[in-house]
């Protein structure tokens, strides 16, 4: 559940990592920035629901590279 301004950093791994199927919801804002990988990391056979809220994700790394 993302309240407000959420914020998530790394500056050298994923700053979220999704294992398993995962919703992300709520009326706020998650920001995501990696400096030297993907902002999401999203395991192979695993969704992401992203539900009435706003990510912004920048990360180093072109996806599915």
């Amino acid at each position: 559940m993302i309240k407000g301004t959420c914020k998530l950093s790394s500056t050298t791994w994923s700053p979220l990592n999704v294992w398993r199927n995962t919703t992300i919801s709520g009326d706020g804002e998650l920001y995501l920035e990696s400096k030297e990988s993907h902002s999401i990391n999203l395991d192979e056979g695993a969704t992401l629901i992203i539900d009435r809220c706003r990510v912004d994700a920048k990360g180093e790394r072109e996806p599915f590279d």
